[in-house]
Parts: C-alpha cells; sequence; structure tokens
C-alpha cells in the first residue's frame, strides 16, 4: 500500500471569530475554529472532552448564590456560601452540620430580667444588667470587667450560637472555674475570644459540664443578644447580604480573617475560629479613617468624657444616616477622671506646658459614701510612661485646689488614681487643665433629631465644653461605604467614592491620623475622571485600582520601595474601566472584564516599558462573552483555565485556557447537558 501524507486539524487554538477567518496571516488561526464547545485545547498534547459534571451538594434553599475560597493553608481549606442573608461553610465537599443537642442554655435569650440562670461575677466598679428585658449589658471600666457565666450540662459535640448587638464582648468557654466565687472561667475549650457585633457559630466538645462567660471592660455599653445551643442541621449564619448584593461583594483574606467590602453595607469580617467554627462580624476600627477637619461655625457640646452620652450640636447638623458614623472631637482645655474601685488604678493624663499661671490645673476629689483609700496625683516627664508620685499631692479625703508645678517651659504629663493604699470606697478623682486640648473619638448609636445624638465614647474625651475642632468618619449610611479591598504591602486598603485608603502599617483596624512616619494611615482622593465607583482593588508588584473609567496604579518613586504617606502617587494604566466584576490574579497578572462586560482584558508587568501595560484576550473572539460576563474563576490544573461565566441562562461558559510560554491561548465553549440548565 502506498504511503501518504495526510494533513490533521488539530484545533488546539480554540473559537475564532466568524470576522476574523479570513486571517490567513494569523498563524494561530490556522488550528482555530469558528465553533468549538466542550471540546478542550490542552497545552500539551490533543484536545480532550470537557471533565463531567459531578454532584456535590445544593445550595442552601435552591437559592442565588456566592462562592468565596477561604484558604487557611494548603491543608485547611473551606468555600463560603452565601446565599440572602445567610453563610453556610463547605468543608471537604460537605457543609458543616451540627448534631443538635437536647441540652439548653438557660435564659439564652436574655428576656428574663433578673437574668435568671447567669452568676454575677462582675469585678468591682463594673456593672452586668439586663437591658430592653432582651439583651445582657455589660459596661466595665478601664481596669474592671463586667461579667456573667452559666453552668452548662451537656456531653458531646454542641454548636453555641453567639449573637453580639454591641461593643467588644470576651467570651471564655471551659470545663471548669478558677477558685473563688469571682474565679474566671477556664478557656480550654475555647480561648478567650472577643467579639465583634455580629453572628458566631461555635462547636464545642464536652464530656460533661461546660462553662460559659462573657465579660466586657469598655466604659460604654456593650450588649449581648443571645447565647444559645443550636438545633440539628445545617450551621447557618445570618449575613446583611440580600441576593442582589451578592455580585457587588469584593473581599480578601487574611490568615482565619476575609474581610468583604460592599457598598450598601458596613464592611464585614469572616472569621475562622477552627474548622467548625465561624463568625460574621461588623468591621468597626474605632479611630477612623476620617474626613478634613470641620470649617464651619458648628459647634458640639458632649455631655460626659466617656461611657454612653449624648453629644449636642449647636446647628441642624445631624441625619438618620450618622448612625455607625465616627466623629473625631478636640476639647478646648483638657479633664481626665476616674473614678477608681480598686488597688493601682489611675486616670489618662493630661498634659502641661508653658509658664506662671499658664500651668496651674485643677485637683478634684469627691465622693458622695467616703472612701477609704489615698488618692495620688503622678507625673512623667517629657513622654508618658516614667510615672512617679508628686508628693505634695496626696490626699485621703474630699478636696478642690489648684497645684502651679513651677517647671517652666517643660512639658509634664500627670494622671491621677489610687495606688496601693486602696481599701474601699468610690472616690471620684478629677483632673482639670485650661490649656491645651485632648483628642476623643465617639461612634455614633442613635440620632434623635438634627441637633442631638447618642454616642458611645470609643476614646476619652478631653472637655465637656462646646468645640468646633471635630472631623466626622469617611465612612456611614450617609456618607458611603467601601466598595472594593484589598491587602497590599502589609497594609488593608478600602475604596469607594472616590477615595483610597490604607491602614496603618500592619494594624488593620487602625486608620488614627495622629500616627506619624511611613507606617501612618494613608488617606487619598482620585483627583481626576470617572471614579464614584471602584469596581474593585487588587495587589500586585503594585496595588491596582479599577474605576468605571479607568484602571490605576498605586506607585512610588521606585517599583521596590513601599507606598507611605509622603510617597504615594496614583497613575493611570488604561482608559478601558471596569465592569461590576470581581477581577481575578493570574500569576503576575491580572484579568478583568471592560467596562462594556463583553471583553475580558488583562493588564501586565512589560519589562520593555518597567510599566503596567493592558491587553485584549478576546480580541480574536470579541463575541464570547455576550451577552455579558458575570463573574470568573482561574483553574491552575492540568492547565491555566479562566472560566468566564456568562451573564445569560443557556447553560454556557467561556473557557480561556492560558500559557505564555507556549503560546497557549484558546477560547471554547463550555456547555452543561442539562437541558434548560444554567451555570451560576
Amino acid at each position: 500500500m502506498a504511503r501518504g501524507n495526510i494533513p490533521l486539524v488539530t484545533f488546539n487554538r480554540g473559537r475564532i471569530s466568524q470576522l476574523g477567518l479570513a486571517r490567513v496571516d494569523l498563524k494561530r488561526a490556522l488550528l482555530s475554529a469558528e465553533m468549538q464547545r466542550n471540546f478542550i485545547p490542552r497545552t500539551l498534547g490533543s484536545m480532550m472532552l470537557r471533565p463531567g459534571l459531578g454532584y456535590i451538594g445544593t445550595i442552601r434553599n435552591s437559592s442565588t448564590a456566592r462562592l468565596l475560597p477561604f484558604i487557611r493553608s494548603a491543608t485547611a481549606a473551606s468555600l463560603i456560601e452565601l446565599t440572602s442573608t445567610a453563610m453556610r461553610v463547605w468543608t471537604d465537599d460537605a457543609v458543616i452540620t451540627r448534631l443538635g443537642s437536647i441540652y439548653s442554655i438557660t435564659n439564652g435569650n436574655f428576656d428574663s430580667t433578673d437574668l435568671a440562670g447567669w452568676t454575677d461575677v462582675d469585678d468591682p466598679g463594673a456593672t452586668s444588667a439586663s437591658f430592653s428585658a432582651n439583651f445582657l449589658s455589660l459596661v466595665g471600666t478601664r481596669y474592671a470587667r463586667a461579667r456573667r457565666y452559666q453552668a452548662v450540662s451537656a456531653a458531646g459535640a454542641v454548636g453555641l450560637n453567639v449573637v453580639i448587638t454591641r461593643g467588644r464582648v470576651n467570651l471564655r468557654v471551659g470545663s471548669s472555674r478558677g477558685p473563688g466565687s469571682t474565679g474566671y472561667v477556664q478557656d480550654d475549650l475555647l480561648g478567650e475570644v472577643t467579639l465583634r457585633p455580629g453572628t458566631y457559630s461555635f462547636s464545642i466538645v464536652t464530656s460533661s459540664t461546660f462553662y460559659v462567660e462573657v465579660s466586657a471592660n469598655t466604659y460604654y455599653q456593650s450588649i449581648v443578644d443571645s447565647i444559645l445551643i443550636e438545633s440539628s442541621g445545617d450551621m447557618v449564619i445570618s449575613t446583611s447580604w440580600g441576593a442582589a448584593d451578592l455580585g457587588r461583594l469584593r473581599w480578601d483574606q487574611s490568615a482565619d480573617v476575609m474581610f468583604v467590602a460592599n457598598s450598601s453595607y458596613m464592611p464585614k469580617r469572616i472569621e475562622r475560629y477552627g474548622a467548625e467554627s465561624w463568625g460574621v462580624a461588623d468591621y468597626e476600627p474605632e479611630d477612623g479613617p476620617f474626613r478634613t477637619i470641620n470649617i464651619s461655625n458648628t459647634r458640639f457640646t458632649p455631655t460626659a468624657l466617656d461611657g454612653n452620652i449624648s453629644v449636642t450640636s449647636d446647628q441642624a447638623f445631624f441625619k438618620a444616616g450618622h448612625v455607625g458614623a465616627l466623629f473625631r472631637l478636640t476639647s478646648v482645655g483638657q479633664a481626665r477622671s476616674i473614678t477608681p474601685s480598686a488597688a493601682d488604678q489611675f486616670s489618662e493624663a493630661i498634659r502641661v506646658a508653658g509658664v506662671s499661671e499658664g500651668r496651674l490645673f485643677q485637683i478634684l476629689v469627691t465622693s458622695s459614701t467616703g472612701f477609704n483609700a489615698t488618692v495620688r496625683v503622678q507625673r512623667s516627664i517629657g513622654e508618658e510612661g516614667s510615672w512617679a508620685n508628686v508628693n505634695a499631692l496626696t490626699f485621703t479625703s474630699t478636696i478642690d485646689s489648684t497645684h502651679d508645678d513651677g517647671l517652666a517651659n517643660q512639658i509634664i504629663f500627670y494622671r491621677i488614681g489610687v495606688g496601693s493604699t486602696y481599701t474601699s470606697g468610690s472616690p471620684v478623682c478629677t483632673l482639670n487643665y485650661a490649656s491645651g486640648g485632648i483628642t476623643g473619638v465617639i461612634g455614633v448609636l442613635a440620632v434623635n433629631g438634627s441637633t442631638t445624638i447618642d454616642a458611645k465614647v470609643l476614646k476619652a474625651l478631653g472637655s465637656t465644653q462646646p468645640t468646633e475642632l471635630w472631623s466626622e468618619g469617611e465612612w456611614s449610611t450617609l456618607r458611603g461605604w467601601p466598595s472594593a479591598v484589598a491587602l497590599h504591602e502589609g497594609r488593608l486598603w478600602w475604596a469607594g467614592k472616590g477615595k483610597i485608603i490604607g491602614s496603618i502599617s500592619d494594624a488593620y483596624e487602625s486608620f488614627n491620623p495622629d500616627e506619624e512616619g511611613d507606617a501612618g494611615p494613608i488617606n487619598r482622593f482620585i483627583a481626576s475622571g470617572g471614579v464614584d465607583r471602584i469596581q474593585w482593588l487588587a495587589s500586585l508588584g503594585r496595588l491596582i485600582i479599577g474605576s468605571e473609567t479607568r484602571e490605576l496604579q498605586a506607585k512610588t518613586g521606585s517599583l521596590d520601595e513601599p507606598l507611605t504617606p509622603t510617597n504615594f502617587n496614583l497613575r493611570d494604566i488604561s482608559g478601558q474601566g471596569s465592569a461590576l466584576v470581581q477581577a481575578a490574579k493570574l500569576d503576575t497578572g491580572l484579568l478583568f472584564v471592560q467596562t462594556g462586560g463583553t471583553r475580558l482584558m488583562q493588564t501586565v508587568y512589560a519589562s520593555d516599558t518597567l510599566d503596567y501595560k493592558t491587553l485584549h484576550r478576546t480580541i480574536l473572539v470579541p463575541e464570547i462573552g455576550e451577552p455579558s460576563i458575570a463573574r470568573m474563576a482561574v483553574q491552575r490544573q492540568p492547565d491555566t483555565r479562566v472560566h468566564c461565566v456568562r451573564g445569560a441562562t443557556d447553560g454556557t461558559v467561556a473557557m480561556l485556557i492560558d500559557d505564555p510560554i507556549e503560546e497557549v491561548s484558546a477560547w471554547v465553549d463550555i456547555a452543561s447537558t442539562a437541558q434548560n440548565g444554567f451555570i451560576e
């Protein structure tokens, strides 16, 4: 039989648009197809049929869902399933479940005003009590915790559901309590955790009775909504996001915490406490970020220096959307106060400077019931920390006097309180200084009208006198919430409403504007262009920002220099604009959907220009993304495959097979075999 040369058509370069069939000058056109469905090119070898689809499980209520990968480590990976106002967690292809229990927690909803079932072990000076007949209120001091505990008879694995409404609440779960009537619950079943407002579900394994204790040492009121043993079934944690919000979620993860942004809601934290213990909490920084300082003549007057207070404005200013907002108030004059209830408790400090009468400050000690203690004034020279008693300023009874230290032109810090010589009573100890100012922070709890709010003091204020030195927080329902988030160079970055804000270095919940140096927070406007909505942030060699009209990079004088408050510049990469689709990292590059919604773009670093550039990845088959690309996912094995879910309900996905080294760039259609099926 004669030998023949038979041509082979491999079609291993994927689809090409009908418009491009005449491009015989393109080498890849010879190996492409006008239609290619369910046949996947491989980097090495011929095409293959797409792998089959396997049933893993059912989304909660078979509803619209968003799946977020939560990678704790190479051996501890989970999948966060978000549906309308609910979260479940998948681990090893199964939803975390609770076995249920015949056991229960007495008065776990706190609907008994005498707090039946909960034992009071408050530290001296702290108070735990029923609040509004359905909550547990915890009010501590700087040194004392308000505490309640309960012994729960249970054996085996139980799910503990905890809901926090306000503040910072410490939770301890253990198999025993410390000695004495006020001993702390041990934390051998759950290491002590500090809970923010949110909902939590903890897996507890106990052999018999276990103890649960909640506490708080905040001056303001922290509130616990409920502590219950969960019934049998899937672990379901309540969230704020409705079905329509899921497509606008943006997230990034650090260890056991995933930070989540959505422009309609306060940012959240998805928290992992163990393989089967999770929570969803508010992201609540307590020291910023803040808008520019007030330049109007509006003055705020607080009713107290700490705790839960009211603030009055002398002009109509407050709106309902201010709930949840921060305000930073700088006092005219300085006041510090403490009511010690045990030994070694001192106030925060005042700062005294100047000469002669400019150094006079008031010392005030009062008591309605008397006290048996020695009140002392201490000082530290130059900076806080090296405290020493001022021997002339020691009091064992009430006093109202003025003191001049005579240390002209020196900066001295003073504080007041009691040392080791405390027996009983609660003296109210105060220092008042007419000069200087103290900057405190409050969080708005309720708006009672255009001139009055209820607030909690997050950082002690310096005076109850009116002040026009104040700044409003960047974020609130009124001002808007961030629409994107990313971790980059040791900072947590939030963006939205034409601004980008970076936390203090290695302190993801701190934006203190008084922090100086390279580690300080970064707060910048994006000065030009259509940037009202920032669609995504991404960390490459530089921080990349995708807005509706363009893509930008945050850069320094050199690629290797870190971003700092004084070395931060925004430069354009392209003017393509980004659709409302989460970008996807691919090695050192970034894939994003162009603002039209159908084209896939890629931002990469170009060695020839030493800068970033943007490539069009759907240029040879522009219709592959029609009618729109709704979301993306990147698969790395056996080849790199980018799955682009279309907005249509025709049961198909556009897949890009990508290998730059082997010059593979192939688009194919992947279709579900189910009749009338669709892929989310």
